[in-house]
């Protein structure tokens, strides 16, 4: 691939690539428990003396660009191979009998390939960790409840002269626990869930580097040319950020049933107009959401036109200047962008209907 083979260019000012003798990875180094307050950072932190060589440290070989895009991209290629081997064999049934049976074969997913190729034990620790720290923070209203109940308990015994109740320390001690145990659990999950997230990232971006590098080269027109743009520039970030809502998607369930649980334990048969309320609720979250995809589409479509026209604009800026055609090409990236308002606008409204529902 081509963007794995440059060496970086982000070194700080003055200092030599060979000069440079990078230490061993901090993160990896320190212990378990320094790692879980992410103490590496804190040489970093209010710092006022500028970048030295002392300071660069290498990246674990597990997070590092060129080693994730290697991967990705072996995966990959692997996936469309069998793939074309297995539509060719479909074409060839069909064409010798038209009646068959025989399914199509599902098309590679690139989603499922960063999945495997980058994921890892980590990757199953951020979900194990964020689900404990979700039955942590489940599991605290309720305590909470008793400890009220055996405190009321108590005062009416004193009032009435019998024998209090013994004081629940243990449940005491365990509810005087659980927000520090919510917070631990939950950095740690974060922590490896943001590294998976990363590599998603870093990876995708290289990829599609690396396709831009070679459109460029084949000649692909503009309009593909605007679609890796729109790629490099919205869709990683978007595709990063709904990876990492996927961890918290995970929990959803979970959270959903165990609450639930609890509602109809205090409340009775009575929490039960709450679950026909979320019901009722159910098909309008469908339809804000396909109604918020199609707008996400519509508003893709049109930001790689409009990517295309800002990226034929600065390609041919000094004859755009020459002939002071800067009023035409204005004018069309602004009616692009007009027709492009429309789609913003029903995105915005839809997900704050949507969320509103959701919350």
């Amino acid at each position: 691939m081509t963007c794995t083979n440059e060496q970086s260019i982000f070194l700080p000012e003055g200092l030599d690539q060979q000069e440079i003798k990078r230490e061993p990875n901090k993160e990896y180094q320190h212990p378990f428990i320094f790692n879980l307050f992410f103490i590496f950072f804190f040489p970093f932190v209010c710092r006022i003396r500028p970048v030295t060589k002392e300071d660069i440290y290498q990246v674990a070989k597990d997070d590092r660009t060129e080693e994730n895009a290697m991967k990705v991209s072996a995966g990959w290629d692997k996936s469309v191979n069998k793939y074309i081997k297995q539509i060719q064999h479909y074409i060839s049934v069909k064409e010798i009998d038209s009646k068959s049976t025989i399914k199509e074969p599902d098309k590679p997913s690139l989603m499922n390939t960063l999945i495997f190729q980058l994921g890892d034990f980590k990757m199953v620790l951020a979900v194990v960790f964020m689900l404990v720290a979700c039955g942590v923070s489940l599991a605290q209203p309720y305590l909470m409840e008793k400890m009220l109940e055996i405190v009321d308990e108590r005062q009416e015994a004193e009032e009435s002269g019998e024998k209090e109740p013994g004081f629940p320390f243990v449940s005491g001690l365990i509810l005087i626990i659980c927000p520090f145990a919510n917070s631990i659990f939950t950095s740690l999950g974060m922590r490896y869930a943001i590294h998976f997230v990363a590599r998603v990232r870093a990876s995708l971006a290289c990829l599609i580097f690396d396709s831009t590098i070679k459109s460029s080269i084949g000649g692909e027109t503009s309009e593909e040319k605007g679609q890796l743009l729109s790629l490099l520039s919205s869709d990683v970030a978007t595709v990063a950020d709904m990876t990492l809502q996927a961890f918290y998607m995970i929990q959803l369930p979970f959270r959903m049933i165990i609450a639930f649980i609890f509602v109809i334990i205090s409340f009775g048969m009575v929490s039960l107009v709450a679950i026909a309320v979320f019901a009722i609720s159910i098909p309008f979250q469908f339809i804000s959401a396909s109604v918020l995809m199609k707008a996400m589409d519509k508003y893709m479509l049109i930001n790689d036109e409009r990517n295309k026209a800002t990226n034929e604009l600065l390609q041919g800026v000094r004859l755009v200047k020459c002939n002071g055609l800067e009023g035409l090409f204005v004018k069309r990236i602004e009616s692009i962008r007009e027709r492009q308002l429309p789609s913003i606008f029903s995105i915005t409204t839809f997900h704050q209907l949507y969320m509103s529902v959701m919350h």
